[in-house]
């Protein structure tokens, strides 16, 4: 961003050592200022994921022939890389956009959608039944129908994004960057949704 442009190369205080590159420290500072709910969420659910593992090696229940830990652990690790990729491209726009009404939209559509997600597929892998194509009562399919409405809405999300980058993006973004996130922004949805 322009600002670690200018951080990276204004003259270092004596006695310090310069930058040696963009490290885990860097990213997450850089991450928390690009959007901090979102990143918080993405993190969180990696985070989770250390619990459902131990979860997986202590319960041999399966369901379909694979356990079932195995489908909390997937939405676990893609929901929070969506959330996590989604707030570093929030950072393509300049600081006062983040703070608007369309990326409110953004970040508590997805937190919302899939903390929704994560907590039912979770609760269900407990139980030892399937979150998805159970038709088994009518709760298990209202339940599922939200789900699918809540992942449609995820990813409607991304062609918002993609509108206000492709608008709005920062002076200092270079073109074809700004274009290649904003062609993926609608694949992401055209494909998702599809």
């Amino acid at each position: 961003s322009h600002r670690m442009k200018t951080t990276l190369t204004r003259p270092l205080a004596p006695g310090t050592a310069p930058s040696t590159g963009f490290g885990p420290h860097q990213w997450l500072a850089e991450a928390m200022r690009r959007n901090r709910a979102l990143t918080v969420f993405g993190l969180l659910m990696w985070a989770a994921m250390l619990p459902t593992l131990i979860a997986w090696g202590l319960d041999g229940r399966e369901l379909r022939g694979v356990s079932v830990w195995a489908k909390p652990l997937k939405f676990m690790a893609s929901i929070g890389l969506f959330a996590l990729s989604t707030a570093w491209f929030i950072g393509l726009l300049p600081e006062d956009r983040r703070r608007g009404g369309a990326i409110n939209t953004v970040t508590w559509t997805i937190v919302l959608a899939g903390g929704f997600e994560i907590v039912y597929i979770t609760l269900q892998a407990a139980l030892g039944q399937a979150s998805h194509f159970n038709f088994s009562s009518p709760l298990h399919i209202t339940m599922y129908s939200l789900m699918g409405a809540g992942a449609m809405a995820m990813t409607a999300t991304q062609p918002l994004l993609a509108w206000q980058i492709a608008r709005h993006a920062r002076i200092d973004l270079p073109p074809a960057w700004r274009d290649g996130v904003v062609a993926g922004l609608v694949l992401t949805f055209a494909l998702g949704a599809g």
